[in-house]
């Protein structure tokens, strides 16, 4: 939901703004519930329904006798669906985050809202708890002008503001290059519409910046913040799914990485009946939903992912399409060593309906292992149930009588590398509470034998053995800290297998630094001066240092003013990227000076043509523009960390 001025004109609402207050007011009136000055805009929430003449009736009869029912602006209630609001189109007055905060905080009873920045602080977002806030935010920001008749927009959903983003665009293409030939074909495209009686460029902000994120893909990203919602789906249709110099190029609604994460869980893969091009199979899922992004396998052109935007929209596939959802997949841990997939198929026997596969992972398992298993369902509901069920309900077997533990589960991630770090993190909460370390166990101990040592002191959370020479060591986290101390208790200088066990424990100590006194100030006795009324020696003022003759041999430089830069021109550098910069060659000497008053550049090897408009291809000089390797896009790593600090 989108919030905007465009609504009918209204004679009833608790929702007010008076224009041209020049004045702070305090409205004492019982009916007021909030009332703020916002720039020269007095906004006031009622309790009951107010008319324009109404508002007027609050104000001051000085303040009132300059107004008439002209100057009240009725605005409509706007109520967003979820805790977090989005915002572009963002005024000179309000450019940094700082000024952003206290600009919104005027809105809010609460003042308590997280600010994120994005695309160089050109685009916000800000989660509060507290909905009549984000009503009043929603409510009265649209109808507040600013310098150049400017308003803010704002909404509820990333896909109601025009930002997009191009991503997989050829690293050596430069970011004027880029911004010329979007200039070009954009404003090519609007001059054939009639309409357009004047020249308009849609763009408002344009960034453009290396894919710092991306570790197997050499590529560029550009960020548009457009002046309209129509602009943004008509640029999309223009340049997704085109061909800039030798890359497929995909354009898709700017998100942030939490909303992308959410959206990438609910990715599908849909079975073909035939081959198609990445453009025909996005039409074909616009059929069935509004869609984030589609792509084809890069092996098989019968094989499609799709991410809807909202993914109820999946059901719609079911009558029309054979699908399985990417993510709905977890690797489960914490099963004692000689569990089958059969016992875990048991264990999960209220999810027999949802559950696609059991898979045993450690196929190189040893006595002192345990296994893990992967699990396949068929929706992403199924998943999180499952995950719910597992978290709350130990793992029980006529196998293993002796032997309690709690398993855990780890969704899957979008690569191997991300599914591991969710196990490290995991792993490490579990180190920081009711985790013990036992050393000294003889070296043919089992895992079992273990787990069956420290089950009869309580449920096992998490449980791993390293070894250390000719002896084991054993991590061990229990459900609660009375089982923990119980078990520092048993087994702490216990003997197994005629070794002496040592146990301690696993949480991390706090460290309580001595907190150092102040050293007192010493202040001066209000008569300093000695018997002959003169100041004493210690008082007197210094005399600046003599300054040393700099040409003479055998002065020292200042290094106090050092400097890197000499006044020698840079390296030459031949092949180095979009841009090489040369170093001076001389290193600063007596003051600090710049890294050399001539920059080095380096050559690009590509020559660019204006850009030829050819269908949805666009060539930059002689490139050619045939089918590269189709692939799905990995969109998460086109994030720059600098625009998400806050993550």
């Amino acid at each position: 939901m989108k919030s905007g001025t465009e609504e009918a004109e209204l004679t009833l609402s608790q929702y007010g703004i008076i224009r041209n207050i020049n004045v702070n007011l305090k409205l004492i009136d019982s009916s007021v519930k909030f009332h703020a000055k916002i720039l020269d805009n007095l906004i006031i929430e009622t309790s009951t329904l107010f008319t324009r003449q109404n508002f007027l009736e609050l104000l001051s009869d000085s303040i009132k006798a300059e107004h008439t029912p002209n100057d009240v602006v009725l605005a409509k209630k706007i109520v967003p669906n979820n805790t977090e609001l989005y915002f572009c189109h963002i005024p000179n007055e309000t450019k940094s985050r700082s000024d952003f905060e206290k600009f919104i905080k005027d809105f809010t009873f609460s003042k308590t809202f997280k600010v994120s920045a994005f695309i160089a602080e050109k685009v916000f977002s800000i989660r509060c708890s507290d909905q009549d806030d984000l009503i009043r935010i929603m409510t009265f920001l649209p109808h507040i002008v600013f310098e150049g008749n400017k308003h803010i927009m704002v909404a509820d959903s990333w896909f109601d503001l025009p930002i997009i983003r191009f991503s997989n665009l050829e690293q050596s293409i430069p970011s004027e290059s880029f911004r010329d030939l979007l200039d070009s074909i954009i404003m090519k495209d609007y001059e054939s519409d009639e309409s357009n009686q004047k020249k308009y460029n849609p763009i408002e902000f344009f960034q453009y910046q290396k894919n710092k994120n991306a570790k197997n893909s050499k590529s560029n990203i550009a960020n548009l913040v457009l002046k309209t919602y129509e602009d943004a789906i008509r640029i999309q249709k223009i340049f997704n799914f085109s061909h800039i110099g030798d890359s497929l190029v995909y354009v898709n609604w700017f998100v942030d990485p939490t909303k992308l994460e959410m959206l990438e869980k609910y990715r599908v893969k849909v079975k073909l009946p035939n081959e198609m091009e990445e453009l025909d199979f996005f039409n074909e899922m616009k059929q069935y939903g509004d869609v984030f992004r589609t792509s084809l396998d890069s092996d098989k052109k019968t094989i499609g992912n799709v991410v809807f935007k909202n993914f109820g929209d999946i059901e719609n596939l079911k009558n029309h399409y054979q699908f399985e959802y990417c993510f709905a997949n977890a690797m489960v841990y914490n099963f004692p060593n000689g569990t089958t997939e059969d016992d875990v198929k048991e264990y999960l026997s209220p999810f027999s309906d949802q559950i696609q596969s059991v898979s045993f992972k450690n196929k190189q398992s040893t006595p002192q292992n345990l296994p893990f298993f992967y699990i396949s369902l068929k929706t992403i509901q199924g998943l999180q149930n499952m995950c719910e069920y597992i978290e709350q309900t130990p793992f029980a077997s006529k196998k293993f009588e002796k032997i309690k533990v709690q398993p855990f589960a780890i969704p899957t991630e979008r690569n191997l590398n991300a599914t591991m770090q969710k196990y490290e993190n995991k792993k490490n909460e579990f180190s920081h509470s009711n985790s013990i370390i036992i050393n000294g166990f003889p070296i043919e101990i089992t895992a079992n034998q273990v787990l069956e040592l420290c089950s009869n002191r309580g449920t096992i959370k998490f449980f791993s053995m390293n070894k250390k020479k000719e002896s084991y060591e054993v991590n061990v986290t229990f459900q609660n800290s009375s089982e923990t101390q119980k078990a520092m208790n048993d087994l702490n200088n216990a003997v197994i297998g005629g070794k002496k066990i040592l146990v301690k424990s696993n949480e991390p100590e706090v460290k309580h630094e001595p907190v150092e006194p102040k050293p007192k100030k010493h202040k001066p006795k209000k008569d300093i001066n000695d018997v002959n009324g003169k100041p004493p020696p210690s008082w007197k003022k210094r005399e600046p240092p003599l300054e040393r003759n700099a040409q003479s041999n055998n002065s020292r430089p200042n290094i106090q003013n050092r400097g890197r830069g000499g006044n020698n021109r840079g390296n030459k550098i031949e092949h180095r990227g979009n841009r090489a910069y040369g170093r001076g060659n001389i290193r600063g000497g007596v003051r600090r000076g710049s890294r050399g008053n001539s920059r080095g550049r380096g050559r690009i090897n590509i020559s660019y043509g204006g850009g030829n408009h050819l269908g949805n291809s666009f060539i930059f000089g002689s490139s050619n523009f045939e089918d590269s390797d189709n692939y799905y896009h990995d969109f998460l790593d086109d994030f720059d960390g600098d625009d998400f600090d806050d993550y």
